[in-house]
């Protein structure tokens, strides 16, 4: 390096012969103004120069890095081998703790979270009767309860029936089957439309609709198509055809059922329906067969007849809101104000 001269010395260390390079002029290299170095013996000294003084200072460097992580880690592993006991007695009080229960009056965890909330009842369209059942019906004595008629109506375009082909069970069957899913007479009543009242509260007993509920299966075909049943009731399926059947129904909250019913098996029950909902039944056997169970929590529900009427009796005074579903065409409501001891009119009509 032009105009700067460095000197060095010799000195002796407990590691053997040490030089002291003196540079006038800090380098880049040698940060420092006096750098010291180091070597077991003098001969190394003259081989080694200026460079070696550098190499050595880096070598220096990282051994006492490694000094200083050797030493970090041993603290590490000193308060380690302090904080592991202290760790594993909190671990066995806590379980101490549980074992002994906590005095054994602790909730349990289904004490603890809250109840089911029922839904409303649901339908396989979703807009059936009962979507807006409010639940917690209670039988009470009726007195000077009004009546609710009407008649339910289709003045839409006329409902061509669907034929089948029958391909097994003929003899019982028959060759074909004609399905009409909207059936009317004449004067254009709808037959196996579902009326009820959705939101009343109190009134007559469920037991105001039957205790015993059929469904039968006739020529291939359910009856009846629809069939109200309160809740907690069961059906039993009859098989009238001597023939083999299969039940199969498709509820959303209530226990399904699918069976086989050989024509040795005249009846099976169906399980117990606790929540009010429409069920579809059909028969894997005909694919054509087809009935609705509905599933009602009040009495005050009924299937229009061949002629769309219906009548709905000891309501009780109120104003009220009705429903009306028909598996085909969907679901109308209509608001009607009984009077006590009078009648109240409720007419639909489906386009």
């Amino acid at each position: 390096m032009a105009g700067a001269r460095n000197s060095s010395r010799l000195v002796r260390s407990p590691r053997g012969f040490c030089c002291i390079w003196k540079i006038r002029r800090p380098s880049r290299l040698l940060p420092g103004y006096r750098q010291p170095c180091c070597w077991q013996s003098l001969p190394r000294l003259a081989s080694f120069g200026q460079s070696g003084v550098v190499a050595h200072q880096k070598q220096m460097h990282h051994d006492q890095r490694l000094k200083q992580s050797i030493g970090l880690r041993k603290k590490m592993e000193k308060k380690m081998k302090r904080v592991i006991p202290l760790f594993m007695l909190v671990v066995i009080l806590g379980l101490m703790i549980s074992a002994c229960g906590g005095g054994g009056n602790a909730p349990t965890a289904a004490a603890t979270q809250p109840a089911a909330v029922e839904e409303p009842m649901a339908t396989d369209a979703g807009d059936g009767p009962g979507s807006a059942a409010t639940g917690g019906y209670k039988a009470e004595p009726v007195t000077g309860g009004g009546t609710i008629t009407g008649k339910i109506t289709y003045s839409g375009a006329p409902v061509e029936p669907e034929v089948m082909t029958v391909d097994k069970d003929t003899e019982r069957c028959g060759e074909s089957k004609e399905i009409l899913k909207v059936k009317t007479d004449g004067s254009g009543g709808l037959a196996d439309a579902v009326v009820r009242i959705t939101n009343i509260q109190t009134g007559k007993p469920l037991e105001e609709l039957g205790t015993e509920f059929v469904l039968d299966q006739v020529d291939c075909v359910y009856v009846p198509t629809v069939l109200i049943v309160p809740v907690g009731a069961e059906v039993t399926i009859k098989n009238s055809d001597a023939i083999l059947h299969n039940v199969h129904t498709t509820p959303f909250d209530n226990p399904p059922l699918n069976v086989a019913q050989p024509a040795s098996q005249t009846e099976i029950k169906s399980p117990a329906f606790t929540i009010p909902e429409i069920i579809p039944v059909g028969c894997d056997v005909h694919a054509w067969m087809h009935a609705d169970i509905v599933v009602v929590d009040n009495p005050y529900a009924i299937a229009t007849g061949a002629d769309g009427t219906f009548t709905l009796t000891d309501v009780p005074p109120g104003d009220y809101t009705v429903e009306v579903w028909h598996s085909e065409l969907g679901l109308q409501t209509a608001n009607v104000s009984v009077v006590e001891g009078q009648e109240a009119t409720v007419n639909v009509d489906y386009k």
